[in-house]
């Protein structure tokens, strides 16, 4: 009877025990502390470049006063070539001329450089020729140059050269119609005339115009004055 009786103890004690183990186990299993999981190191992303500052501002500079520069000595300019000597335009250079002269046949002459002629435009040119009325003539090559006068009488002569540098000219008087005269000779002679006669007594304008050669101008010769 005592037999039994330790029997059923340990029988129970044996129970007790494997009942109880899987419990402990899981237990301790389960009272483990949990570990965190290991954090990733992500790389730097590609061409990534460090943030620079950006630079202190530039505080401005005081301007720089430019220093006088010595200038050179001036150099005379050396003498033109004869080729290089430029072409003058010629103007009317006035000559001492005895003028006007009256002549007894009633007409007056006026020189070529007397102020009575008017040379309006154009370019021209006095030269003393000792064989032209009065010893000198004023001459233009410039087409459509033209002299005027502002004369009193009853007739007026044109008095020019004439040569093979010469050609046509025309001649208005008043509101008359245009004449045409000619320059031109085969040689170079003077005195040749031109001329306006039985005009009404009163004040006329003479217009005189050249053509596409020379023309040469000794003087004008008005009656009636």
């Amino acid at each position: 009877m005592k037999a039994k009786f330790i029997f059923a103890v340990l029988l129970c004690l044996a129970i007790g025990f494997i009942l109880q183990w899987p419990g402990d186990v899981l237990s301790q299993e389960g009272t483990g502390t949990p570990q965190a999981p290991p954090t990733a190191t992500l790389p730097p992303p590609p061409n990534s470049r460090p943030t620079i500052a950006p630079p202190p501002p530039t505080m401005p500079q005081p301007p720089t006063m430019p220093q006088p520069t010595a200038l050179p000595p001036t150099m005379p300019p050396p003498n033109p070539r004869p080729d290089q000597v430029p072409t003058p335009t010629y103007v009317v250079t006035p000559v001492l001329t005895a003028s006007p002269v009256l002549s007894p046949d009633g007409w007056t002459t006026y020189a070529d450089t007397d102020p009575l002629l008017n040379y309006a435009t154009g370019a021209w040119q006095t030269l003393t020729i000792p064989e032209a009325l009065g010893g000198t003539l004023t001459f233009t090559s410039d087409p459509h140059a033209y002299l005027r006068v502002y004369f009193e009488g009853t007739g007026i002569r044109i008095i020019h050269a004439a040569g093979p540098d010469g050609n046509s000219f025309t001649a208005r008087l008043d509101n008359q119609p245009e004449r045409t005269g000619s320059a031109y000779f085969t040689e170079v002679s003077y005195e040749h005339q031109f001329a306006f006669e039985n005009l009404t007594p009163g004040l006329h304008e003479l217009t005189i115009v050249n053509g596409p050669g020379t023309l040469q101008i000794e003087g004008v010769q008005v009656q009636g004055t």
